[in-house]
C-alpha cells in the first residue's frame, strides 16, 4: 500500500493524473452547461488552451468513462484472482477484454498475406494472388494477381489508394495512386498489370517505403524513400477535395515535389508528424543506421532524436506519433526498446521507456495502450509507465493496419494458413 501510495505521488504519474482530472472536469462542465448560469469570463477554464479535433476524440468522456470501466474490471479480476493485497469478494460477470481478438476471417486462406490497410468497414489485403477486399466475411480480388502490393494506405477523404509494389515478373517497385472507385469492383473487373500502370507514378522508381500525413493535417504530405534518398511530395488536390474521374490521364500531376533529403545508409523507418498538434512546423521523423532524426519540411533543420551506440546490434522497429492531453509525442522502437518523447520545445517532460519482453517487428499506439507485436507474441503495455497489462500468444503474428481497428493475421486457428483477425479497440477512436 504504501508503494502504491508513493507512486501515486511521483511527479510524472501524478502530473498526468492532474491533467486527466481536470479534463473530466471541463467534460462535465461542457455536459451540463445548458443546465448552469452564465460563467464568468474569470474562471479558469476559459483560460485552458482548445484542443485540436484529433486530440478532443481522444479524450472525450464516453472514453474516459470505457478507460475508467476497463480499470475497475482489471482490479476487480485480480482480486478474484486473489493476485491483490485485498479479500475475495463475490462479483458479477466481468466484461470482455478491449484486446480480445474477434475473426475477421477464420476459414483456409491460400495466399501469404502482406500487407493492408481499413477502408470503412472493410479490410484490403495484399497477398501473393492479388489485392482482395474483405467484406462481411467475404472476400474479392480487386486486383489481379500480376500484382504484388508490399504496402497499403487507403485514405477515403482523399478518395485514393496509395500502394507501393511492383509486378510479378518485375523487382522494380513504385507507387501507385489508385482512385478508390477502381476498386469496387470485383471479379473479373478486377485491375490488372496494364490497369495498374496508369495509376503508377513513374519518378518513385525503386521505393523501399513511403508513409503519408494524418488525414486531420492541414496540407497532406506523401514522403518516399527510394534507397538513401527520401522525396517529400505535396498533394495537389486539396485535402477535402477529391480528384476528378479521368484522374488516370494526370497521375503524375497529383504528387509535386516539394524537397529531397539524402542520408547515409538506406532509409528502413519514416513516419510524417502533423504539425498543427506539435505547435510547430510540419515533421518527418526517418529512421535510418543506428538513428532516428527529425526533419523540418519547411527550413530542412535536421533534429537527431535518438542515436544507438556503435556496437549495438538492434534493429529499428518504428517510431509513431503518439498523443495524450495537450501533449504531442513521438515513439521510437529499436530492439527491445520503446522510448516515448515529447515533441514539446517549451515544456520539459521526462522520457518514457518501454521494455519488451520479446523483441517487436511493428508496434501500434492506441490510448492508453502500446502494443507490440513479436514473432509469436502480442505484448499489451501502457503508454504511460510501460506495464504489462496482458500478453497475447499468437503463433507467426503479424500486424496489417491500425487506423480504425487493430488488424492483424495469425496461424493460431488454422494451421499453417494465416487467418485475418481484427483486435477490436472499442476504447479507442484513432
Amino acid at each position: 500500500m504504501n508503494g502504491e501510495k508513493a507512486a501515486y505521488m511521483t511527479p510524472v504519474f501524478k502530473e498526468k493524473r492532474e491533467r486527466t482530472m481536470d479534463l473530466l472536469i471541463r467534460n462535465l462542465e461542457g455536459e451540463y452547461e445548458a443546465m448552469m448560469v452564465p460563467r464568468h469570463s474569470g474562471f479558469i477554464s476559459d483560460s485552458l488552451p482548445v484542443l485540436s479535433p484529433r486530440v478532443q476524440r481522444r479524450k472525450n468522456h464516453a472514453m474516459a468513462t470505457e478507460f475508467q470501466q476497463i480499470g475497475q474490471d482489471l482490479k476487480l479480476k485480480k482480486i478474484v484472482k486473489g493476485d491483490a493485497p485485498t479479500s475475495l469478494q463475490s462479483s458479477s460477470s466481468v466484461k470482455r477484454d478491449p484486446w480480445e481478438p474477434e475473426p475477421l476471417f477464420g476459414e483456409a486462406f491460400e495466399h501469404a498475406v502482406y500487407c493492408g490497410d481499413t477502408w470503412g468497414e472493410d479490410v484490403v489485403i495484399g497477398t501473393s494472388g492479388g489485392v482482395f477486399l474483405f467484406h462481411e466475411k467475404e472476400y474479392h480480388l480487386i486486383i489481379s494477381k500480376t500484382m504484388i502490393m508490399q504496402q497499403i494506405t487507403v485514405l477515403e477523404q482523399l478518395g485514393v489508394a496509395f500502394m507501393r509494389g511492383s509486378s510479378s515478373t518485375s523487382k522494380d517497385k513504385y507507387l501507385f495512386v489508385v482512385p478508390l472507385t477502381q476498386l469496387q469492383m470485383f471479379g473479373p473487373s478486377a485491375l490488372s498489370k496494364s490497369d495498374c500502370k496508369r495509376y503508377r507514378i513513374s519518378k518513385t522508381k525503386g521505393c523501399n517505403l513511403f508513409t503519408a500525413s494524418p488525414l486531420d493535417s492541414k496540407t497532406f504530405y506523401v514522403a518516399v524513400a527510394q534507397k538513401t534518398k527520401v522525396s517529400v511530395y505535396k498533394w495537389a488536390f486539396g485535402v477535402d477535395e477529391r480528384p476528378s474521374s479521368d484522374m488516370e490521364m494526370h497521375v503524375e500531376d497529383a504528387l509535386s515535389l516539394l524537397k529531397d533529403f539524402s542520408f547515409g545508409d538506406a532509409v528502413t523507418v519514416m513516419r510524417l508528424i502533423d504539425g498543427s498538434v506539435t505547435s510547430r512546423n510540419d515533421l518527418l521523423c526517418v529512421g535510418y543506421r543506428r538513428q532516428f532524426e527529425l526533419i523540418d519540411l519547411e527550413t530542412g533543420e535536421r533534429e537527431k532524436v535518438l542515436e544507438l551506440a556503435k556496437k549495438t546490434k538492434d534493429s529499428l522497429v518504428s517510431c509513431l506519433d503518439a498523443y495524450e492531453d495537450n501533449h504531442a509525442e513521438i515513439l521510437v522502437t529499436h530492439g527491445h526498446v520503446s522510448l516515448n518523447r515529447s515533441l514539446s520545445c517549451t515544456e520539459n517532460v521526462p522520457d518514457v521507456e518501454i521494455r519488451w519482453n520479446s523483441a517487436p517487428k511493428s508496434i501500434a499506439f492506441i490510448f492508453p495502450y502500446v502494443l507490440g507485436f513479436s514473432l509469436n507474441t502480442i505484448e499489451i503495455r501502457l503508454a504511460i509507465n510501460g506495464s504489462l497489462v496482458h500478453t497475447l500468444r499468437m503463433p507467426r503474428v503479424h500486424l496489417i493496419a491500425d487506423k480504425n481497428d487493430i488488424i492483424f493475421v495469425s496461424t493460431a486457428s488454422i494451421r499453417r494458413t494465416p487467418s485475418v483477425t481484427d483486435l477490436s479497440s472499442s476504447s479507442s477512436s484513432s
